[in-house]
């Protein structure tokens, strides 16, 4: 089968996925939790916008050169 036909055969596929979790905490208001959820999704989205507006990774460049050096 080639990946074509595969591609197609899967997206033929009626593919669906749906979840509900709610955990309660004693003590803790709904509020509360819903607000603390905003901010780390607000956090989550700042960082992926500044990795977005990244031209380079010196991080990830300095790893890859050490490997790099260690395999000569």
């Amino acid at each position: 089968m080639s990946i074509e036909d595969f591609n197609r055969r899967l997206n033929s596929m009626p593919l669906n996925v749906s979840y509900s979790f709610s955990m309660p905490y004693p003590g803790w208001p709904k509020e509360q939790s819903d607000q603390t959820t905003q901010k780390e999704m607000e956090i989550i989205v700042s960082t992926d916008e500044m990795v977005d507006k990244m031209l380079t990774y010196p991080e990830a460049e300095a790893i890859i050169n050490k490997i790099r050096k260690g395999n000569k």
